[in-house]
């Protein structure tokens, strides 16, 4: 029951921590879409800047073109000179955040050429300006050309515009249902972390809980043992007879004193040595050893008597008759 609860309450620790890592997952799929949605809607904020400045520099070219026209100013075209130098670079910029939006790239496409025909109409007023007067220049100002390039140009620029700004939305739509299912992924996530967490310390709480009954009565069994033991001991180093005890494998582990009298050895020399060392019995006349009866208890479990006509060899004293019984304990 004990491993139960333990093998349990390690499942649900390494289940919280799968979840972890799952919210995790998420959480960074997330934030990379949300990264990539901030990108999308800076590119878009971007565009929509050039785009404005473009349609900017053209309208101070043509402003400047017609003040020239009326007033015959140089100063006007340096102005008109001065926006025709910055709208290639807007242009550029233009084109590379459109990139592969296809659509956009399309109305790119026809805006730069509208914009040539436009300053090729702007170019050419001066130059008629400059060779044949203000009249001929005008003339052709009349003719609405220039008016009707430019309102091209306004209405593609207006079709870059409002694709922009659909894009923006789409992309804070997507942001927001993007972050309305973090929030339920997280909190979802918690919720389960936490459960898990809980029933898991729980679990091992109740494991450790046991195991700590369990080693306490393990002690209480150990000292009964030990309170069995040495109760045993005093009885045994009580009797007036010699008693050995031994292991299952016949090995010496308790001899009281007047066993240590009959053998010759100490209980300490005797401890772990094997029984047919200590306990050598031989036969009386021939002095061939004979069966011990404690191996024979050993392996009947039953009261053995020692044979007659057979003698204990006592270790440092010499051979002498003796009488024993052995039967298990």
């Amino acid at each position: 029951m004990d491993n139960t609860r333990s093998r349990f309450g390690f499942i649900t620790i390494a289940a919280a921590f799968a979840t972890l890592l799952v919210i995790s997952y998420f959480g960074y799929q997330d934030w990379r879409q949300y990264d990539a949605s901030l990108a999308s809607a800076s590119d878009s904020r971007q565009i929509q800047v050039f785009n404005g400045a473009v349609l900017d520099r053209l309208r101070d070219a043509e402003t400047s073109q017609r003040g020239f026209l009326l007033t015959q100013k140089l100063e006007y075209l340096k102005t008109y000179t001065a926006a025709l130098n910055q709208l290639p670079a807007d242009m550029g910029e233009l084109e590379k955040l459109v990139g592969r939006q296809s659509d956009q790239h399309e109305r790119v496409g026809r805006l730069q050429s509208l914009i040539a025909v436009k300053l090729a109409e702007l170019q050419k007023t001066i130059e008629l300006s400059r060779s044949q007067g203000s009249a001929a220049a005008l003339a052709l100002v009349k003719t609405d050309q220039g008016q009707r390039a430019m309102d091209d140009i306004r209405r593609v620029s207006q079709e870059i515009e409002n694709a922009e700004n659909a894009r923006r939305l789409a992309a804070r739509s997507e942001f927001r249902a993007k972050a309305q299912r973090v929030r339920f992924v997280t909190l979802t996530g918690a919720f389960v972390l936490a459960m898990l967490v809980g029933i898991g310390g729980a679990a091992l709480r109740s494991a450790d809980r046991q195991l700590r009954q369990l080693i306490a009565q393990l002690d209480d069994s150990k000292r009964s043992v030990e309170q069995a033991r040495d109760l045993l001991k005093t009885t045994l180093y009580s009797i007036g007879d010699g008693v050995i005890t031994t292991d299952r494998g016949g090995a010496v582990q308790i001899m009281n004193t007047v066993a240590e009298r009959l053998t010759g050895y100490t209980e300490q020399e005797a401890c772990g040595q094997n029984v047919e060392r200590v306990f050598h019995i031989v036969n009386e006349s021939t002095r061939n050893t004979v069966e011990n009866p404690i191996r024979r208890v050993l392996q009947d479990g039953q009261i053995v008597g020692l044979a007659n006509h057979t003698l204990l060899f006592q270790g440092r004293a010499g051979r002498f008759p003796s009488t024993t019984a052995a039967h298990p304990s």
